[in-house]
């Protein structure tokens, strides 16, 4: 009864987080196109290339100076967990958004996926896959609800990528993984 009601209790967070991180990037997707931050109203979070890159390439994250602060002061608020971890890439088209300090860790919001870096592991109760990511990071593929999730540890924390709205399949997933690493 007990790992019952904990399970479901830990689902709910999970996918409250992520409907939280998501709506979050939508509304942040529609005020930046309506030009809502004054001199923000950027493709940020992108450098764009002179070809664009498919899918399978991804692009990388170019973080500016306010938004590399944003997450440092998201990672701040947590005594013994500042080391801020983000990805350096990310799909084609997609866009970071925002970073978040929730009840257990940082939301990094991007236009099509969900970082999230914790302290726990929710990932142990739930049956999944594991996979072996290209930096040689064992990860494991689950679903607590509808969203698939692939969580891994970096370092004494544990990351965990969803793409809610369904643009990113896993292969991208796991490339954007394998990415993840201090901010410096």
């Amino acid at each position: 009864m007990k790992t019952k009601m904990r399970k479901s209790v830990v689902t709910l967070m999970v996918a409250g987080m992520t409907v939280v991180g998501a709506a979050g990037a939508y509304a942040g997707t529609s005020l930046l196109r309506n030009g809502a931050f004054p001199g923000e109203s950027v493709a940020i979070g992108t450098n764009a290339p002179e070809t664009a890159p498919t899918a399978e390439e991804g692009t990388e994250v170019s973080y500016g100076d306010a938004q590399i602060r944003e997450i440092l002061e998201a990672f701040s608020a947590f005594e013994g967990f500042e080391t801020a971890y983000a990805p350096t890439r990310m799909a084609s088209g997609d866009a970071y958004r925002k970073a978040v300090a929730t009840g257990d860790g940082v939301n990094l919001v991007f236009d099509h996926m969900l970082v999230n870096v914790s302290p726990r592991d929710y990932s142990y109760e739930y049956e999944g896959t594991t996979v072996t990511l290209s930096n040689g990071v064992q990860g494991k593929w689950y679903t607590p609800s509808d969203t698939p999730m692939l969580s891994f540890k970096a370092d004494d924390r544990t990351v965990t990528i969803s793409a809610s709205d369904e643009a990113l399949g896993k292969g991208e997933i796991e490339r954007i993984a394998a990415s993840v690493e201090k901010l410096s």
